[in-house]
């Protein structure tokens, strides 16, 4: 009788042992694809748990309301806040983080 902690010896070591880290994964919000963007993170996009803005002038709308310009905030700089909703910023680029767990 096997384990039942053992895994299939096909895992790899994010599946055998799960993911390190604070943050998994990530996609580009990149105002430059459309004149007037407008990205909402729900569906397949869920999960996103905070970004980075790296350049532009999109707005960015938090769960639960609200929408802070990214020209207010400073750049690099990791903001923790759940996203609903990117919208504006024709040469934005905005680094939108998924959390782990």
């Amino acid at each position: 009788m096997s384990n039942m902690h053992d895994s299939p010896s096909t895992y790899n070591d994010f599946q055998k042992r799960g993911i390190p880290g604070e943050y998994y994964g990530m996609q580009i919000f990149s105002g430059s694809a459309a004149a007037n963007p407008d990205v909402y993170y729900t569906g397949s996009k869920y999960g996103a748990a905070g970004f980075i803005v790296g350049t532009g002038s999109a707005t960015i709308h938090p769960v639960g309301g609200g929408a802070i310009p990214a020209t207010q905030l400073t750049l690099g700089t990791l903001y923790p806040i759940a996203v609903h909703r990117i919208t504006g910023g024709t040469s934005a680029v905005i680094y939108v983080l998924k959390k782990n767990g």
